[in-house]
């Protein structure tokens, strides 16, 4: 289920701004630490700096979603370059994001974009 999504304009000021959103949501709905909480900002913060610094995209915006399941949440940060696209960095870069949660990989849309997914095992609060 798709709890919230956000476009936010492709800089960096506005990371903060996603960071805020989805971990304010996860904290919400799912039962976290405070070394996981920290963690996931961080993925969130470098998925969206990939973004940002893709040179070969066409959209001015990114768009973060966040996906909840009963055992983990999932984040999507869409408009990241595929591994073999312009981007250098993704090599380097998705392993530690990867290392922050439980699973990170680069997917392709339905649209044809690609994304990055991170996914985070955690039990769902209590009282909702």
């Amino acid at each position: 289920m798709r709890l919230v999504e956000l476009a936010i304009p492709r800089h960096a000021e506005f990371v903060s701004l996603a960071r805020l959103v989805v971990s304010s949501i996860a904290d919400e709905r799912y039962q976290l630490s405070d070394d996981q909480l920290d963690s996931l900002k961080l993925a969130v913060s470098e998925a969206c700096v990939l973004a940002i610094d893709d040179h070969t995209a066409v959209t001015k915006s990114l768009v973060i979603g966040c996906d909840g399941v009963n055992d983990r949440i999932e984040i999507v940060v869409e408009g990241v370059a595929a591994e073999g696209d312009a981007s250098d960095n993704v090599a380097p870069t998705l392993p530690f994001i990867a290392s922050l949660v439980d699973d990170a990989v680069i997917e392709l849309t339905d649209h044809g974009r690609s994304q990055v997914r991170m996914t985070l095992m955690c039990e769902r609060a209590q009282q909702l």
